[in-house]
């Protein structure tokens, strides 16, 4: 379901914050797990169950590298499991570690999920009439960055074709990447050259700067941002009220109560308001799409 979105930035912005900035508040395991998890679900809706697949194991490997490593540097807590050169590795720092790793994967997974809802378009939308040449400058960078990539691998595939890299010498293989280097460059500078062109011939720097919006806050879009703030309100009085309270270090302490619960499930609905969207989406398309008339396949082949 990789259909394009046009989502509001605004509503985009006020979603990503507040999913961000209660991430960092706590690092209660429910609620860490209630972040990847949500992500996961999140990031497969929006990209692909295939896409995330691949990506996942990736993710896996780095919370544990970081969970090992956490013990081998930080030596606190009481609960000693084993010794190496002399030092403890404790239980404290090894499941403070796996937290630690839970929440980067996490973070990770929605860095993913952010740059498939958020592009240079709507990043010129919200940063235009504050910073306008900043943001165009942005948007400009970021929509080279992709071309690049693409007009290297071209380049690279067409060199090997050549024989550029027929030798597997250290020599031959930087002379040829100089090369390739040069020419990626004296690339990108005439795409440049062509775009300063085109803007100029379109008017732009002459006279006073208008704002063309290809977004309107209508009912939609109101109710999105009422239900984000509405749970967002929600999350942080509950966060406030002393739910998702945790120690790590001398002992591990926490509570798994109903206010808990509540504060937990209120931020999972937070974090799957995209993914419900999508859900709803998929199933207007399939349940509700007028069916087609059942002609018979001679009377469609003659009207055909």
């Amino acid at each position: 379901m990789n259909r394009p979105r046009r989502d509001h930035p605004l509503v985009l912005l006020c979603y990503f914050g507040p999913v961000l900035v209660l991430a960092m508040l706590t690092m209660h395991p429910l609620w860490i797990g209630v972040l990847f998890g949500a992500g996961c679900l999140v990031s497969g809706t929006l990209s692909g169950w295939h896409a995330l697949a691949k990506r996942l194991p990736g993710l896996v490997l780095f919370g544990l590298g970081v969970a090992l490593l956490n013990p081998l540097i930080s030596h606190n807590g009481v609960t000693p499991l084993l010794f190496f050169r002399g030092n403890p590795i404790t239980l404290e720092a090894l499941v403070y570690g796996g937290v630690l790793g839970l929440l980067l994967s996490a973070l990770l997974l929605w860095g993913g999920i952010y740059s498939r809802l958020v592009d240079g378009e709507k990043i010129l939308w919200l940063l235009g009439s504050i910073l306008p040449q900043e943001a165009l400058l942005l948007s400009v960078a970021m929509r080279y960055l992709p071309a690049l990539q693409r007009r290297y691998h071209q380049l690279h595939r067409l060199y090997a074709t050549m024989g550029l890299y027929r030798q597997d010498t250290f020599l031959h293989r930087l002379k040829g990447s100089f090369q390739l280097l040069s020419v990626l460059l004296g690339s990108a500078l005439e795409d440049a050259v062509q775009t300063a062109y085109a803007m100029r011939a379109r008017g732009y720097g002459r006279g006073r700067r208008t704002r063309m919006s290809l977004y309107r806050m209508g009912v939609r879009e109101w109710c999105q941002l009422g239900i984000i703030l509405l749970l967002t309100c929600c999350a942080g009085c509950l966060l406030g009220l002393g739910a998702m309270q945790v120690q790590f270090y001398p002992r591990i302490a926490f509570h798994m109560s109903i206010r808990e619960l509540g504060a937990a499930a209120v931020y999972g609905l937070l974090l799957l308001l995209p993914a419900l969207e999508e859900g709803g989406v998929w199933i207007r398309w399939h349940c509700w799409k007028p069916q087609r008339s059942a002609l018979p396949m001679q009377a469609q082949q003659s009207r055909h």
